[in-house]
């Protein structure tokens, strides 16, 4: 989560910015952090775009199931508590499966063959 001060900067600036999660996970503390950071942040003009995670790989394509299903928790609490803003994940492996399905725009680290193929 980005710090008060930085956000409070961009505000000032009008810089858009992506605020994202320290960690992508759906148990209790996980979304308890997630739901401080949107709480804090909803009201903020500078921020466009939620992120519930930087390449979470293990969860995107070994296990991609429990990705999905981790990242569909978070998307629906993002959603639940400020549907004004898409949600997106920093991602870095397949981006057809796992964590990238339930995403309202699928992010691409350092993947970038894929683009073109996915809408």
């Amino acid at each position: 989560m980005p710090t008060p001060e930085w956000v409070d900067a961009c505000d000032r600036m009008g810089m858009m910015m992506m605020c994202e999660t320290r960690q992508m996970s759906s148990n209790p503390r996980g979304m308890r952090q997630l739901e401080a950071m949107i709480k804090r942040y909803r009201n903020s003009p500078s921020i466009i775009i939620w992120s519930i995670g930087n390449e979470e790989w293990i969860l995107q394509d070994k296990m991609a199931e429990q990705g999905q299903r981790i990242a569909a928790s978070m998307v629906n609490l993002c959603h639940k508590l400020d549907p004004t803003r898409v949600v997106s994940a920093a991602v870095n492996g397949n981006n057809e499966q796992g964590v990238s399905v339930p995403l309202d725009i699928i992010g691409f680290n350092y993947n970038t063959p894929n683009i073109p193929r996915i809408p």
